[in-house]
C-alpha cells in the first residue's frame, strides 16, 4: 500500500511538471493568404505579426517584365488605404517616371492602433518576407518609405530608428503634424518632404542641427496638402533617386508673395528660395538669416515671413542671404509705399 501511494505521488508530480513546461496554446490565427487579383497585382491578407494587433493587408504591384528582371527598387507606401494596380499606375507610372520599374508595396494600416510597433513590423517581419519571396533589392539605398498626412511623422521616425534598413523617404506632412525626435539620424539618408511653411521650416532647422545638408541629404516643397490623390502624385521620387548638391541644384529663383509693402496697410510677405533642377522638378529653401538694407524689415524664419518694422520709410529695400550649399547668394528686393 505504501509503495502504491509513493508511485501515485511520483506520477502526479511528473504529470504536473510536464503540464508546466508544455508550450502555451495560443488562439488560432487566420492563415495568411497570397492571391493574384490581376496580372502584376498580388495581395497578402492576414500577414502574421507579433507587433501589429490588427493584421495588415499588403498590396504588391509588380512592374512590367518583372518575371524576367533581376532585383528591383522597392517603394513602401504606408497608408490607411488600399492601392490596386490601376491606382498605382495612375499615380506613379506617368511617362518618364523614375519609379515605373519599381516594385510598389502598399501597407494598408487601417485600424492599426500602435504606430510605434509599425517600424518593427516593417523591418523585422515584412522585409525578410520580401527578400525571400520577391525580387526586392536588399540594399537600403534601393528602398523608399513613402507616406502622407498623419503617417508622415511616424514613417520619418521609422527612418531615424532603422537607417540600416532604409535610407530614403518621401513624406507629405499634414498641417499640424509634430516633428518626431530626430536625434541620431544617420548622415547618409535622403529625405524629400512637403507641407506648409511652418512644418518645413521646423523640419529644415532640425535636420540642419543634426548635421544634414540641404540638397545632398534633404529637400522639400512648400505647399498646402490636398488630402487626396493629388498628394501622392506630388511625391518627388526624381530627387530621391539622384539627390543633387551645390550648383547641381539648378537654377535659383526667389519666390515672394508680394513685391510691395504698405506703410499704412498691413502687408504680409512670405519669401523663400526656389531651385529648378535639370530634370524639371522644383524644391524650396528658407534662409535662416536674411540681411536687409536699409533695415526696415524683420525676418521670421519659422514662417518665412518679412515683417515691416516701426519707423520704416518709403523706398526700395534689398534682401540677401548666403546659400553656402549652393555657392551663390539669395538676393531680391521689396518696395515700400504709403
Amino acid at each position: 500500500m505504501k509503495k502504491f501511494t509513493l508511485l501515485s505521488v511520483f506520477i502526479f508530480c511528473a504529470f504536473a511538471a510536464f503540464a508546466q513546461n508544455a508550450p502555451a496554446q495560443s488562439p488560432a490565427q487566420p492563415a495568411m493568404r497570397v492571391f493574384e487579383v490581376a496580372p502584376g497585382h498580388e495581395v497578402l491578407t492576414n500577414f502574421p505579426s507579433q507587433y501589429l494587433k490588427t493584421p495588415a493587408r499588403i498590396d504588391v504591384i509588380l512592374p512590367q517584365g518583372y518575371q524576367t528582371g533581376d532585383k528591383y527598387q522597392t517603394i513602401f507606401l504606408i497608408a490607411p488605404e488600399r492601392f490596386d494596380k490601376a491606382k498605382t499606375q495612375r499615380l506613379f507610372w506617368q511617362k518618364k517616371s523614375p519609379v515605373k520599374d519599381a516594385v510598389f508595396v502598399a501597407v494598408d494600416i487601417t485600424g492599426a492602433d500602435d504606430l510605434a510597433a509599425l517600424g518593427n513590423f516593417i523591418t523585422l517581419e515584412l522585409l525578410p518576407y520580401f527578400e525571400v519571396n520577391y525580387k526586392s533589392d536588399n540594399y537600403p539605398q534601393r528602398r523608399v518609405l513613402a507616406a502622407k498626412g498623419p503617417m508622415a511623422a511616424a514613417v520619418l521616425e521609422i527612418l531615424v530608428k532603422n537607417s540600416g534598413y532604409f535610407k530614403k523617404a518621401a513624406l507629405i506632412f499634414a498641417d499640424t503634424t509634430p516633428m518626431p525626435d530626430l536625434n541620431g539620424i544617420a548622415q547618409d539618408v535622403q529625405i524629400w518632404a512637403a507641407g506648409r511653411v511652418g512644418n518645413m521650416a521646423r523640419l529644415q532647422q532640425t535636420l540642419e542641427e543634426q548635421g544634414l545638408k540641404y540638397g545632398a541629404n534633404f529637400a522639400y516643397n512648400i505647399f498646402a496638402p490636398q488630402n487626396d490623390e493629388r498628394d501622392w502624385t506630388g511625391l518627388n521620387f526624381k530627387y530621391l533617386l539622384n539627390p543633387p548638391s551645390g550648383a547641381a541644384l539648378g537654377r535659383l529663383k526667389v519666390y515672394k508673395s508680394a513685391d510691395k509693402a504698405s506703410l499704412t496697410a498691413q502687408t504680409e510677405i512670405t519669401m523663400w528660395a526656389e531651385f529648378t533642377a535639370k530634370d524639371g522638378y522644383k524644391v524650396n529653401y528658407i534662409p535662416r538669416e536674411v540681411k536687409t538694407a536699409p533695415p526696415f524689415f524683420s525676418w521670421d524664419a519659422d514662417n518665412a515671413r518679412l515683417d515691416i518694422i516701426y519707423g520704416a520709410a518709403e523706398g526700395r529695400v534689398k534682401f540677401s542671404a548666403p546659400l553656402y550649399f549652393f555657392g551663390k547668394d539669395f538676393a531680391t528686393n521689396v518696395k515700400i509705399v504709403k
